[in-house]
C-alpha cells in the first residue's frame, strides 16, 4: 500500500492518461481525443501499477473522460475491466465528466449502470463522503 497523500499523490502518466492515486482515489485522466487499440495497453499499464500501490485502501475509481471524444470497444473493455478491479475492493467507480455524446454510447450499452456519475469536483467529493 502506498504512502500516497492529496498533498503527495502517486501519478503515472503515458501519452494518452495520466493515472494518480491520492490516498483514497485513484483518477484515470484519459488524454483523448480518443481510447482506442493504440492507447489502451499504455494506459493498462499505468492502471495496473496504481492500483497495485493502492491495494484494498482504495476507496473510489475515477475515470475522467473530460477529453474523450470517441471510445473503442477495447476503451469500453478497459473501463469495464477497471470497474471490475475495484469492485473487488468494494470501492465505487464513477464517470466523471463525461461528453453528453459518449454517455449516450454507454447508456445504448446498458455501462452506464455499472458506474455512479459525477460532474464535478463537488460531485466526487460526496461521492467520497467529504
Amino acid at each position: 500500500m502506498s504512502q500516497a497523500s492529496p498533498e503527495q499523490p502517486l501519478i503515472r502518466s503515458t501519452p494518452f492518461a495520466e493515472v494518480s492515486w491520492d490516498g483514497r482515489s485513484v483518477r484515470i485522466r484519459f488524454a483523448g481525443p480518443t481510447v482506442g487499440q493504440t492507447e489502451v495497453p499504455a494506459i493498462n499499464d499505468a492502471i495496473s501499477e496504481v492500483l497495485a500501490a493502492a491495494g484494498d485502501d482504495l476507496r473510489m475509481l475515477v475515470l475522467d473522460l473530460e477529453q474523450v471524444e470517441a471510445i473503442s470497444s477495447m476503451g469500453l473493455g478497459l473501463c469495464i475491466a477497471t470497474r471490475h478491479e475495484a469492485a473487488r475492493r468494494k470501492a465505487p467507480s464513477v464517470l466523471f465528466q463525461v461528453r453528453e455524446e459518449l454517455l449516450e454510447l454507454f447508456r445504448l450499452m446498458k455501462i452506464d449502470r455499472m458506474f455512479r456519475h459525477g460532474a464535478t469536483e463537488r460531485d466526487l467529493a460526496k461521492l467520497l463522503g467529504g
